[in-house]
């Protein structure tokens, strides 16, 4: 369930943040090469998503090497780091997509 309190995606993912994150963590390495999704200013940049479980058991998928997909966030644009978060949903989105593809 998304944070009421960050801006949401629009669309949402039709694919909850568990069938993106078990289809990364059945990949060799737990990992696969995407596409962010463009911008105006941008066709798109390739990142690295990965499945990963922090020390005390979280459950995220890490996103460009730094940013931090968890489920709580799945459906915002931002995630709950500080007060602004770090942005996530141009990495969310072609990790959607992604399991379209595969699913």
């Amino acid at each position: 369930m998304p944070h009421s309190n960050r801006p949401m995606m629009n669309p949402q993912p039709r694919h909850t943040f568990d069938q993106v994150y078990n289809l990364l963590n059945s990949m060799p390495n737990k990992q696969a090469s995407l596409v962010t999704t463009g911008t105006r200013n941008s066709q798109g940049v390739e990142f690295l998503a990965e499945s990963k479980t922090d020390r005390d058991g979280i459950r995220f998928i890490l996103a460009g090497g730094s940013s931090r997909i968890f489920s709580c966030c799945w459906g915002n644009r931002n995630n709950h780091y500080a007060s602004g978060g770090t942005r996530i949903g141009h990495y969310a989105s072609p990790l959607d997509e992604w399991v379209s593809e595969i699913m």
